[in-house]
């Protein structure tokens, strides 16, 4: 019995610093925001940017440019807050717009971590090193993690 009691406090323990540590996660995930990109959002984002050749160049395709944009999209991170300081990094603003396809493609106006297409910016996808962008007029960083 005694065996018994020292496993459920222990256990009990256990789960206090658990939680604990995902409490600190949490308030960490505040400031890094790393979006999973649902099948559905990846398609509406090619589609906007490519329109009428989305089909041929990603969907129809045998090129691996689909699984290409997805994994790319899979490494970026939003960073809101001063983990990059008063660092040098580009502007987004100072990225081409890839408008090729849709000539009445836009650059944002307000961003939005949760509805932003980065397909529509002109971003290196098979990087070797971190590649950051500031967004302009605003506390975030795009932070875009290296091929691997």
């Amino acid at each position: 019995m005694k065996n018994i009691i020292c496993i459920v406090t222990i256990l009990l323990l256990f789960c206090g610093f658990s939680s604990f540590g995902l409490q600190e996660n949490a308030s960490m995930a505040l400031q890094l925001q790393q979006p999973h990109y649902s099948k559905a959002q990846i398609d509406a984002f090619i589609r906007e940017v490519y329109q009428d050749q989305a089909d041929a160049m990603f969907f129809n395709s045998k090129s691996g440019r689909l699984e290409m944009v997805t994994d790319f999209l899979n490494r970026i991170e939003y960073v809101k807050g001063s983990k990059y300081g008063k660092k040098d990094i580009p502007l987004l603003s100072s990225l081409k717009l890839i408008n090729k396809y849709n000539p009445n493609l836009k650059r944002d106006v307000v961003f939005d971590p949760k509805s932003f297409n980065p397909l529509k910016y002109n971003f290196t996808m098979t990087a070797k090193s971190k590649i950051l962008v500031r967004v302009d007029g605003s506390e975030y960083v795009i932070a875009i993690q290296p091929v691997p």
